[in-house]
């Protein structure tokens, strides 16, 4: 009972960030604003982690599950991507070169930062 009670409030949030989205067309999904609603929640000690941890900790174990579906309906359209199938690879290894290099290069200056604060 207890992982249907954090469910429930991880969907919750996720509910408030439809509703956001759907009265502010700021044009951010509806699951950014269920997010920065909860990471205020957590921040201002609203909620405690440890109210939505177990559940949290399983859908983080368990995040291959929610790439099949975008995956196999990649595969079902299949008829459309087959004319740009070079471009969608090429974009797609361009994009992930660049998150990669984002993201390192934001921590090695965050982790810098950091350093410099200790001294």
């Amino acid at each position: 009972m207890k992982i249907l009670t954090q469910l429930a409030i991880i969907f919750g949030f996720g509910i408030v960030g439809e509703a956001i989205a759907y009265f502010v067309k700021a044009g951010m999904p509806a699951s950014v604003w269920g997010i920065i609603i909860l990471y205020i929640a957590l921040s201002f000690k609203l909620l405690r982690p440890a109210q939505i941890e177990l559940c949290a900790d399983f859908l983080n174990a368990n995040m291959a599950l929610f790439f099949l579906p975008p995956s196999v309906a990649l595969i079902e359209q299949f008829d459309v991507l087959k004319y740009a199938l070079i471009q969608f690879i090429v974009i797609c290894f361009i994009a992930t070169f660049i998150t990669f290099f984002v993201t390192y290069y934001t921590v090695f200056f965050v982790k810098r930062l950091l350093e410099r604060g200790k001294k």
